[in-house]
């Protein structure tokens, strides 16, 4: 008798949940996409992206490609610290726009402005299909400049010092990267 209770409780409780989940905004999911990536939450993450999601940069290039890909790139994310802070909204019926600035330990590290993008989520059947993101043009000349300076900075050291430049988009490249970081920090940042 218990146990037909519990499984009757249990299918109610479920029920509930995907019912509301399926009453979301285009808003409210983007907005819990932006809470559980911040908070590196890949079980619920997951829940709002559709089985072939992808993340498209400066329009043509695939930079993510697939649930699986983009649990490494969370991986990622938590050893360097990423966060998205949400700026402002333009939403429609299958997409939303936002601007949004991206932090991350390799730009405080090398004391450089965050990146601001112009992020535009993709959404069918309550979940983000992909994400097209592209760097933002207007006023951003002199700051892009310096964030380019810094980085061209980092890259030529790297490549005097390390056997590599390039760190994967992973757990073990962001490893990498922070390690590659912290010695040019102490090296070449006071």
């Amino acid at each position: 008798m218990y146990k037909n209770l519990f499984v009757i409780l249990y299918s109610s409780i479920l029920f509930l949940l995907i019912g509301c989940a399926k009453n979301l905004s285009n808003k409210d999911i983007v907005e819990r996409y932006a809470t559980y990536y911040n908070g590196m939450e890949k079980e619920k993450i997951t829940t709002i992206l559709s089985d072939d999601f992808i993340i498209k940069y400066q329009k043509d290039f695939v930079e993510v490609s697939g649930k699986d890909k983009f649990m490494e790139v969370l991986d990622w994310g938590k050893i360097m610290n990423a966060k998205i802070e949400m700026i402002s909204f333009f939403e429609s019926d299958t997409k939303i726009t936002v601007f949004e600035k991206y932090i991350n330990d390799r730009d405080r590290l090398l004391q450089i402005p965050s990146i601001e993008l112009k992020a535009t989520y993709f959404i069918e059947n309550s979940r983000i299909t992909s994400i097209s993101l592209d760097t933002l043009d207007t006023g951003r000349k002199k700051i892009d400049n310096l964030r380019r300076d810094k980085l061209d900075g980092f890259t030529n050291w790297c490549s005097k010092n390390r056997t590599s430049i390039d760190f994967d988009y992973n757990k073990k490249g962001a490893i990498e990267l922070h390690k590659a970081l912290e010695e040019y920090v102490k090296q070449n940042i006071k």
